[in-house]
């Protein structure tokens, strides 16, 4: 049951002389003196916003809004605020003496949430007031959802795409497991094998992974690899003994971060400038390539879909390897 206005708690901000260079930075790159003034209270909104959320703790991306880029500002009455992992929160001004809230309708698309922010005559201190989930041209400020509402909500989504991200690791893990089982294996079982933790390691500092002993996922945007090596003997007389690595992070749903390593046993000796290795794409064409002309072990990083092939081919001299690789 909606609460009434006057018992729902609101927020005050004081918009600092930092939060006034901000927007006046905004206001100084519009041509046209509308979309300028605009430019400047979307601003001042979004500051008000970011303040809130991160005294709550919350992790914010203000640099990567579409409110922080001139260019679309040009085009766009935007006002949103990046939450990292959740979505873009819209956070439209409110002038003073108002009694609604309008948002406009090229902004009722890729938003989780629209919040309130009402100036005060001088414009240095914003009230927010409240937030609604679904956009309209004109929301009355007495229908406002409160911000304890937000919180609530916010925390909802965050629960829903921590539990969306540790299904994706878990689909992937098993797809890995059925897709790569010819020769390829587990970090674990690598390291008893060569013996060389260190140079198997993709990070130095590595973000713990979920164990039996840690059954909490990680968030998110963590660094949650799921990894495969493959021992591979070089060479017309397999004189050359290496370990091919890929390492898999998630970034969403649909994307995937990939790196390709190749390392050297570490009895070898380096570099091997005959040594060749490249990307291929599902056409079998070279996408990436570089020789072995360094003295550390070659490194390819880019981004597929799920469901993508490529493959990784390795030369040396008249001897060459082709793996096949599918997300």
């Amino acid at each position: 049951m909606m609460k009434p206005p006057e018992t729902d708690l609101t927020f005050m901000v004081p918009l600092s002389y930092e939060a006034h260079q901000i927007a006046e930075q905004q206001f100084q790159r519009q041509q046209q003196s509308e979309r300028a003034k605009q430019a400047y209270l979307n601003s001042l909104a979004v500051y008000a916003v970011d303040y809130y959320l991160n005294c709550l703790g919350w992790t914010t991306d203000r640099s990567s809004s579409d409110s922080a880029n001139p260019l679309v500002q040009q085009f766009i009455d935007s006002a949103d605020l990046l939450i990292p992992n959740l979505g873009r929160l819209e956070c439209r001004p409110v002038l003073p003496g108002q009694t609604v809230c309008e948002i406009p309708a090229e902004v009722w698309e890729e938003r989780i949430g629209y919040v309130a922010v009402q100036f005060e005559q001088s414009l240095r201190q914003a009230e927010i007031l409240g937030f609604v989930q679904s956009p309209a041209s004109t929301i009355p400020l007495n229908q406002l959802q409160s911000l304890e509402d937000l919180l609530v909500y916010l925390d909802r989504l965050k629960v829903a795409q921590t539990t969306s991200w540790a299904r994706t690791l878990a689909d992937l893990n098993q797809a890995l497991q059925e897709r790569w089982a010819q020769g390829w294996q587990t970090l674990e079982i690598l390291r008893d094998q060569w013996m060389v933790t260190p140079q198997i390691a993709f990070r130095s500092s590595e973000t713990p992974q979920p164990s039996e002993a840690s059954p909490v996922e990680p968030e998110p945007g963590a660094e949650a690899a799921i990894s495969r090596g493959k021992p591979l003997a070089i060479g017309l007389h397999q004189e050359i003994q290496m370990l091919l690595l890929v390492d898999v992070v998630p970034i969403d749903n649909q994307e995937l971060d990939i790196t390709v390593k190749l390392c050297p046993a570490p009895d070898q000796s380096l570099p091997l400038p005959e040594l060749e290795i490249s990307i291929l794409d599902e056409s079998g064409l070279p996408v990436m390539q570089s020789q072995w002309w360094q003295t550390e072990p070659l490194n390819f990083k880019f981004s597929v879909m799920i469901g993508e092939r490529f493959s990784i081919r390795i030369v040396y001299g008249d001897w060459s390897v082709t793996e096949d690789i599918f997300i």
